[in-house]
């Protein structure tokens, strides 16, 4: 007979890798606990590490990059009135975030105050570069990604992946927060973009339990900290209006959506509208006088800029007319996917293909702003078992990311921050394979063996003088394209996914490991073994077993009344239940045509009676003659009579 041809598996992840190695000990069940802690350690740890690193600015007057303009917010903050905070000497790092990092500065310099005063002292302690100073501000960007970001990326893990063991998924969380980019940017540069990050991720835990007044306001708290949270506006209107017209048009969700985004706006924004400030934070927080790009980054207009010199054609007028509509296209298409399938599997793809959007065509892009769409991407880690086709393209882009910032961080003084990181992360999860189709193998193989010409180039050989920065435009070529092709990558897996079949799924995440086959003799321990032997206490059984332990039918009994098992599905339950009247029906067959005399089997002959099949093979009290399913320890549900029958 001809065998059909089966379907090559996916290439799954080799379970040599160091990271499968490190987390292997904690496949047991009995030290599940450990995890979190040592997720917890080793970030601290490697982002402490970091820290040792200069800084943007560090001994660079007059200006003194990122970390002073923090520092500069918290001592605006701390001295002077809210209605001065976006007027105040704007010559000198004016004030150009919203309402929420204006607040989050207060505090932080509120308690640099209190430990030492000079910190923050107004016009005296610009330029400050004491070495306290930089721990203090390195310790409130720790404390503000601890306090936000982690718990919800722990969170968003255990909700995404609801199949792997925790061990599994916290190996895949560990590998979202050692990501080189947000650690590099955050921790070495210094800013605090994993606020903005956390606050969209708990709105996307929040969306994919349908709480969608709490994630409604933790993505306004993600607008008002950093206004790039824009990026992932359109994607998720877009879920949320297809939640409220799919399938059937509610009016009423839709009107609690719009007040309580509205009313999150009107409290952050309340202390600038009663002072009559509004409209300068606003001119402050979207500065498009700025121009199109800054610096060298790889989007559509720095790319194109080296062969057609937009700024001497058109307008800056004309050049954000025409950013706008690039940027409207190229949003659309995961904008009307998410409207017509509100489906919350799509929230990552759908903010990554967003964000990617207004990154490679909006107007006023700067290169660190690759962390928007970079973040729900590399969520995409947590989607359960091996996938390697989708986890190396989540590396790969994430390496393309980091090479994209490399003229910013070498300029900060961080080459080795920037090489150990990738070489690490790269290292631990083991995305040095291919994916498995010859497309995919080929564009990682040209795009990697670009990067490193690309950095061996600029080590030996000095540019032409005719083109000085041509490296640096060889970065913004290669990095736009390799970011063209992934952001069509995800509207393919959006498309993907949105066409599949609708499988009911689970609100919270459960460990729900492959269940074992039931069999004759499962059957015969759940219908004959004695009732006594079934209530000994669950410590009678060694409850440290780990889950690949074999499912014997004590294992599989016990699974059912111990919590420290893997319990049985309400499918499965019910299953079983109708294979074992299955099996009492063979066994009272049997017994009469062989002429048994048995005594139990004589004394009641109505005792086994069943209800029509229909009923799902539920048994017979013998006290109540309740029909009941749920018989599993032996005793009516209804009266609490111990059968006989269920013996």
């Amino acid at each position: 007979m001809h065998k059909p041809r089966s379907r090559k598996p996916s290439p799954v992840i080799s379970r040599s890798t160091p990271l499968q190695d490190i987390f292997s000990p904690l496949q047991n069940v009995s030290v599940y606990y450990l995890i979190l802690p040592i997720i917890l350690l080793v970030t601290f740890l490697i982002r402490c590490a970091v820290g040792l690193a200069p800084y943007s600015g560090y001994q660079a007057p007059p200006m003194h990059g990122d970390f002073e303009a923090q520092r500069h917010w918290m001592e605006v903050t701390t001295h002077l009135p809210m209605r001065e905070w976006y007027f105040h000497d704007l010559d000198w790092w004016g004030l150009d975030y919203p309402p929420l990092t204006a607040y989050h500065s207060w505090l932080c310099g509120f308690i640099g105050k209190l430990i030492y005063p000079a910190w923050f002292e107004l016009y005296t302690s610009r330029g400050l570069d004491e070495y306290n100073l930089k721990v203090f501000m390195r310790a409130t960007v720790l404390a503000s990604e601890y306090l936000v970001y982690v718990p919800a990326v722990w969170a968003f893990v255990k909700i995404y992946n609801t199949k792997d063991t925790p061990a599994d998924r916290g190996m895949w969380a560990l590998m979202i927060l050692l990501q080189p980019a947000l650690i590099l940017i955050d921790h070495a540069h210094f800013q605090y973009n994993a606020v903005m990050l956390g606050f969209t991720v708990v709105a996307m835990n929040a969306l994919w339990n349908d709480q969608i007044v709490i994630g409604s306001v933790f993505f306004v708290a993600a607008l008002c900290f950093k206004q790039m949270a824009l990026y992932y506006a359109p994607a998720i209107f877009a879920y949320l209006l297809g939640t409220c017209v799919f399938p059937r048009l509610n009016f009423q969700r839709l009107v609690i959506l719009g007040v309580a985004t509205l009313s999150t706006f009107a409290i952050f924004f309340a202390p600038f509208i009663l002072t009559g400030t509004t409209g300068q934070a606003l001119f402050r927080i979207f500065p498009f006088a700025r121009g199109l790009w800054e610096d060298k980054v790889a989007n559509f207009w720095c790319t194109a800029n080296s062969f057609i010199k937009f700024r001497t054609l058109f307008t800056s007028t004309q050049l954000q007319r025409l950013s706008l509509l690039a940027t409207l296209v190229a949003i659309l298409p995961p904008c009307v996917i998410l409207f017509l399938y509100p489906r919350r599997r799509l929230l990552p793809l759908g903010l990554s293909a967003s964000a990617w959007g207004f990154f490679l065509f909006s107007f006023q892009v700067h290169e660190k702003s690759v962390l928007l769409p970079l973040m729900p991407a590399t969520l995409l880690l947590a989607s359960s078992g091996n996938d390697y086709n989708r986890k190396s393209w989540v590396g790969w882009v994430n390496n393309v990311a980091v090479f994209s910032m490399w003229s910013l961080l070498r300029r900060d003084g961080l080459g080795l921050q920037y090489t150990v990181l990738l070489f690490m992360w790269n290292w631990l999860a083991g995305f040095w394979g291919l994916p498995d189709n010859w497309v995919g193998k080929l564009v990682h193989v040209v795009t990697y063996a670009g990067i490193l010409g690309m950095h061996v180039a600029e080590k030996f050989f000095e540019p032409p003088a005719k083109w000085p920065d041509v490296w640096v435009l060889g970065n913004v070529t290669l990095s736009f394209g390799a970011f063209v092709v992934f952001w069509l990558w995800t509207l393919l897996r959006m498309w993907e996914v949105a066409r599949k079949p609708v499988v009911k799924e689970k609100m919270k995440g459960a460990y729900t490991p492959p269940q074992p086959s039931i069999n004759k003799q499962t059957c015969h321990f759940y219908s004959l073994s004695n009732i006594s032997e079934r209530l000994r206490p669950a410590t009678a059984y060694t409850t440290n077993t780990p889950m690949t332990s074999p499912r014997t039918p004590d294992n599989l009994y016990m699974s059912s009344i111990d919590p420290s098992r893997s319990p049985l599905s309400e499918h499965d339950s019910d299953e079983l239940l109708a294979k074992i009247d299955i099996y009492h029906n063979r066994r009272r067959s049997s017994t009469t045509n062989t002429g048994s005399t048995d005594a139990e089997e004589t004394a009641d002959p109505d005792r086994h009676t069943r209800r029509p099949s229909k009923t799902g093979g539920r048994m017979k009290c013998e006290r109540c003659s309740d029909y009941n399913r749920g018989v599993m320890l032996g005793s009516c549900r209804s009266c609490g009579h111990i059968n006989s029958v269920f013996r």
